[in-house]
C-alpha cells in the first residue's frame, strides 16, 4: 500500500482465490472513512500472475508504478506495469521486464514523478542489482542495471 496523497491510497495485492492474479484497488479517505472503487487487474488478461515480489510506489496523486514476479512466464521474469488513477478508477499501461533471469526480494520505490528505481536479487550468481526506470506516460524506459553485491544475499 502506498499513498498517492493525503487522501487516497493504492493497494497492490495478489487475489490467491482467484487464481493469484495481479490486483490493484485505489481508497479514498474522508475522516476516518475510507471508500474503495472496482479492484482492477493490473496486466488486463489472465495469462499473468503474481507468484510473489509484489511492490507499489506513488509516482503522484494519479499515477503509480505496479511491481511483481510473474509465476505464467517461463522464468518467472518480473515485471513493472504504470497505473493512472481517475478518482478511484486505475488504468494501466503494458508490462516492463526489467531483467532476463528471475528476480527475487524484488521491490520498487519513485525518485521523482517520471524516475523510479528497482532492487532485486538473482541466484546464479548471487548478485544484487538497481535499476533505474524512465516513465513517460505508461511508458517505461530501463536504464543499464548496477551491481550492490555479490555476496550471499
Amino acid at each position: 500500500m502506498k499513498a498517492l496523497s493525503s487522501s487516497k491510497i493504492v493497494i497492490a495485492y495478489r487475489s490467491q482465490g482467484d487464481g493469484n492474479y495481479i490486483r490493484a484497488i485505489i481508497g479514498e479517505i474522508n475522516g476516518n472513512n475510507i471508500s474503495f472503487g472496482s479492484e482492477k487487474l493490473m496486466n488486463d488478461d489472465t495469462n499473468h500472475r503474481a507468484d510473489a515480489d509484489i511492490s507499489v510506489a506513488a509516482l503522484s496523486s494519479s499515477k503509480f508504478a505496479f511491481l511483481y514476479r510473474d509465476d505464467l512466464d517461463a522464468s518467472d521474469i518480473s515485471k513493472v506495469v504504470i497505473g493512472t488513477v481517475s478518482g478511484t478508477t486505475i488504468s494501466n499501461g503494458d508490462q516492463y521486464s526489467f531483467d532476463t533471469k528471475k528476480a527475487y526480494y524484488s521491490t520498487i520505490a519513485s525518485l521523482d514523478e517520471t524516475s523510479i528505481i528497482v532492487t532485486y536479487v538473482t541466484f546464479g550468481p548471487n548478485t544484487g542489482y538497481c535499476i533505474v526506470g524512465d516513465v513517460s506516460g505508461t511508458t517505461i524506459s530501463w536504464g543499464n542495471k548496477y551491481t550492490y553485491t555479490t555476496t550471499y544475499v
